[in-house]
């Protein structure tokens, strides 16, 4: 069986960059906010490459106990765009983006890495796909999608 062991997140929504390990069953659990739907909405789109047919992201979260109008979009993710901040600006003016997943067989050594590099700015109307890979025997992390390998860095171009 082919179980993932990694997110990747470089410039999606409020995640600057992040690793997140998974072992065995995962649950994502926190405050109405806190980036669960976001991460579930990265891996919809790493597994769809942002294809509209297929990757149709949650709805936005609720405000005053009703649900916001619309839908978050890739664009809105990678601008980091966080609905309820005053005026809605962004996070990010622009730039790449990156959602990758590290999967692998029960012994480990069976490696896949994949997933999407997009990018988007303010005046573009969606976030535009740069690039969709599929890296066999090679288990990628957050420092690959940096200039300079430092995951402080910026995220490479």
């Amino acid at each position: 069986m082919i179980s993932v062991t990694h997110i990747i997140l470089v410039n999606w929504y409020a995640f600057a960059s992040i690793e997140i390990d998974i072992r065995g069953d995962a649950a994502f659990v926190g405050d109405n906010g806190a980036g669960k739907s976001s991460i579930l909405n990265a891996i919809q789109l790493a597994l769809t490459g942002n294809d509209g047919r297929y990757f149709q992201p949650n709805a936005r979260a609720e405000e005053g106990g009703r649900p916001k109008q619309g839908r978050r979009t890739a664009r809105d993710y990678c601008l980091g765009k966080i609905t309820g901040l005053e005026g809605e600006e962004p996070l990010r003016q622009g730039g790449p983006s990156y959602v990758a997943m590290v999967a692998c067989d029960a012994s480990g050594e069976r490696l896949l890495s994949f997933g999407v590099a997009l990018y988007a700015d303010k005046t573009t109307h969606a976030a535009e796909v740069e690039g969709l890979f599929l890296v066999p025997g090679l288990e990628l992390r957050a420092a690959d999608f940096h200039v300079g390998g430092a995951a402080g860095a910026a995220a490479a171009p």
